[in-house]
């Protein structure tokens, strides 16, 4: 998933001028998770209730289609067996005894959405509208299809499909909301996990997701309260902790953020980023020897965690430690030459060791990649 990084101004004292860290955003900690075992429902059909006909014309039709009953129901049990490869043989061999066979099609479906073979999933629940229109939930399992294919617009619509035909379930909404959330559409997702969180009570997901969209507008409060709402459903899940944490800090409250992340980190020891979360609220605080430990435990995890790096050579700066401070900037470079901002404060730590040259080459090169604030750190170099 792309990142999307937000950038917290910190003063340093070069030329009067700002430096920036860079912070891994929540944008993309939108937690995806499709549980198709608890939406496909299907149905076992009562054959005997089938071929207890009297009509003579009706009993022929039913005992030509007896066989497809059959292997319909074999495929029902191997299907809740988690058998999916031969309940998905079952169903063919049902449909190749009735044709027009609606739920052997839809069934199938299921199954190869199981099996994430969507191509053929998606051909059975088109077979499934053409025999019967009025499938709503055909529409649904057609979207889901198209949303694990990366195509999000295809998914609305057909999400919107299933609305239209009164089909409705809290995971379609909260679906919706990603996609909106995606497309930087954070009033129209509040508005979609709302609508998951109204079918479901219990949904963290919606919660968490619709906290995250707040956060982006600048609804901090509201934020929080879901973000607590989500931690009281699941209180085992770390990125809520860590979510939240960067709430409290943006509002300086950073005694409640570093608890957030630490109780982040007892649930995952592995977080990376709740470490260099953790570090930059040390940091914001002045603490900065503790932010140093917790960008090294970040690189510890993640050893070309250029962000790590960068903010690691900040609070080396802030030490006056400049030799160390270049040396981290150096190595989030080498990680990523297209970083611009270690080449920036790189130059300032080169400046306070009086290279005055090699601060402006960094500053050049910062400028180069799109860093504007370089320009007055340029200009001075050019007097």
């Amino acid at each position: 998933m792309k990142k999307l990084f937000v950038f917290l101004i910190i003063a340093v004292n070069v030329f009067g001028l700002k430096a920036q860290v860079e912070e891994e955003s929540l944008k993309d900690s939108v937690a995806v998770y499709i549980d198709t075992t608890q939406i496909i429902i299907p149905l076992i059909i009562n054959v005997d209730s089938v071929t207890a006909v009297s009509d003579t014309s009706s009993t022929l039709v039913v005992a030509e289609n007896q066989e497809a009953y059959l292997e319909y129901n074999e495929g029902i049990k191997l299907f809740h067996s988690d058998e999916y490869i031969l309940a998905s043989i079952k169903f063919t061999n049902a449909i190749k005894y009735k044709t027009d066979f609606e739920e052997a099609y839809y069934n199938r479906g299921a199954t190869y959405l199981q099996l994430k073979d969507f191509d053929l999933a998606l051909n059975d629940f088109d077979s499934v509208l053409l025999i019967n229109p009025k499938r709503k939930a055909a529409y649904y399992y057609r979207g889901l299809i198209h949303y694990n294919t990366k195509n999000d617009a295809k998914a609305y619509e057909e999400f919107d499909l299933a609305i239209k035909n009164d089909y409705i379930n809290a995971n379609l909404f909260y679906l919706q909301g990603v996609i909106n959330f995606k497309k930087e559409e954070y009033s129209k997702a509040i508005e979609k996990f709302s609508e998951a969180i109204e079918l479901e009570k219990d949904n963290y997901l919606a919660y968490h997701d619709r906290a995250s969209a707040y956060r982006l507008l600048d609804s901090l409060q509201l934020a929080i309260n879901d973000y607590n709402q989500a931690i009281k459903l699941k209180p085992d899940q770390a990125q809520a902790y860590n979510n939240r944490g960067s709430i409290y800090r943006k509002l300086k409250k950073y005694d409640k953020a570093i608890a957030d992340y630490t109780q982040a980190i007892s649930l995952n020891k592995d977080y990376c980023l709740a470490y260099n979360n953790r570090g930059i609220a040390y940091y914001e605080n002045k603490e900065y020897e503790k932010a140093i430990e917790d960008f090294e435990n970040a690189i510890n995890i993640d050893k070309d965690y250029a962000f790590a790096y960068n903010n690691m050579g900040l609070c080396q700066y802030k030490l006056k430690q400049y030799d160390e401070a270049i040396k981290s900037y150096t190595k989030a470079i080498i990680i990523n030459p297209e970083y611009a901002y270690p080449y920036l404060h790189r130059g300032s730590a080169k400046e306070m060791n009086r290279d005055i040259s090699g601060a402006c080459q960094d500053w050049q090169k910062a400028l180069e990649l799109g860093i504007e604030e370089a320009k007055e750190y340029v200009s001075i170099c050019n007097e």
